[in-house]
């Protein structure tokens, strides 16, 4: 949504990718999708909370959503965009970064930007999780 780049340290990224070629394709793409699922539930917390009051549908659309990849597993964590149903997350882009201004007359709302809160406040954490959960599934699984 935003163009602030985040920079991450892990340390053992190497030793973990060696270890995760050893899993079976289809049971590696799974159990890292529910890995990434699990990790990133304090991102997707503290967004919900930093998300304005004032838009409270637009807080339970915040979700971990895997990706279209048949190849590799990719979760995305934003507004979900729903068939219609409440909590839609379709303005959540708006809110995030502010909207309107354009017409005369039109207050423009500020950005709220709180997916960027979010990952100023859970991101490390988010990546300690990832690998830390990466590494109990291979246990697990040897």
């Amino acid at each position: 949504m935003s163009n602030n780049a985040v920079d991450f340290r892990v340390q053992g990224f190497k030793e973990l990718k060696d270890a995760l070629k050893n899993l079976p394709d289809k049971v590696k793409k799974s159990k890292l999708v529910s890995v990434q699922k699990k990790a990133v539930k304090p991102l997707i917390m503290s967004a919900k909370r930093n998300t304005p009051i004032r838009e409270g549908d637009l807080s339970d659309s915040i979700k971990a959503f895997t990706g279209r990849s048949k190849d590799f597993a990719i979760v995305h964590v934003g507004h979900q965009e729903g068939s219609g149903k409440s909590p839609d997350g379709f303005y959540g882009y708006w809110v995030h970064e502010g909207s309107g201004g354009r017409q005369e007359g039109k207050q423009r709302k500020p950005a709220s930007k709180h997916f960027d809160k979010a990952v100023a406040e859970k991101g490390d954490g988010v990546v300690n999780n990832i690998i830390d959960e990466a590494w109990n599934l291979i246990k697990k699984e040897f």
